[in-house]
């Protein structure tokens, strides 16, 4: 019992975490402000909670901006390349919207949603690639789409952590206010701490394989 006072044990613990999950998840959101560095931002959120999952984190808010810059450039083209990608689906996907329903309509509606939440799926493992191996860009995202389909069930459980505030919001709009508060102080880190327990992983398992997934040096 005495124990639960120590500063590295017990309530203190316990403090200890929720405090670095709200600094981290405000020093994410500030970094994203600019839309364009988002990527970036996710690159160097998860190469803080890959080591909080194991336990291995330290200075997280010094090193989440080591990492910031070290994978800016990259990180940042992928992420511009991920958003041009995506306009041609999300236009196709307004345009269903209007139309009246039909075979052909649905089929579309279907098929570039399809293909919008794989393109989703592809950045985010190349996010969490970026900040785990040396690679070119081409190699990340093609490393990322072959990822996002060869596990396709824990990559749906990945989006949906990413993207739960805002799934929230989209189909509880009651829960707008709960969504929103969960985003601003913890949602983002936890979401990248769960992603970060899968792509540990799925990773453990890619290192003997370093060769065969072409990761060559940047």
């Amino acid at each position: 019992m005495k124990d639960i006072f120590k500063y590295d044990k017990g309530i203190w613990k316990v403090f200890g975490i929720v405090a670095d999950v709200i600094v981290l998840n405000i020093v994410f959101i500030a970094t994203c402000i600019p839309i364009f560095t988002i990527g970036a931002a996710k690159t160097a959120l998860y190469s803080q909670t890959k080591k909080m999952i194991k336990g291995e984190e330290g200075y997280l808010v010094k090193e989440y901006f080591d990492k910031f810059r070290e994978n800016f450039k990259a990180s940042t083209i992928m992420w511009l390349i991920y958003l041009a990608a995506c306009v041609l689906p999300v236009i196709d996907i307004w345009a269903c919207t209007i139309m009246k329903a039909n075979f052909f309509v649905t089929f579309c509606m279907i098929f570039m949603i399809s293909t919008l939440t794989i393109f989703t799926m592809t950045i985010i493992y190349a996010q969490a690639l970026q900040c785990s191996f040396e690679n070119t860009i081409k190699n990340t995202l093609k490393n990322g789409l072959l990822l996002a389909i060869g596990h396709f069930p824990i990559s749906l459980i990945i989006i949906i952590a990413d993207l739960l505030p805002l799934i929230v919001i989209g189909f509880f709009p009651a829960l707008t206010g709960v969504a929103i508060t969960a985003a601003l102080f913890a949602w983002w880190v936890i979401g990248a701490c769960i992603n970060s327990y899968f792509f540990n992983k799925i990773f453990e398992m890619l290192i003997p394989k370093e060769q065969e997934m072409s990761v060559d040096e940047k």
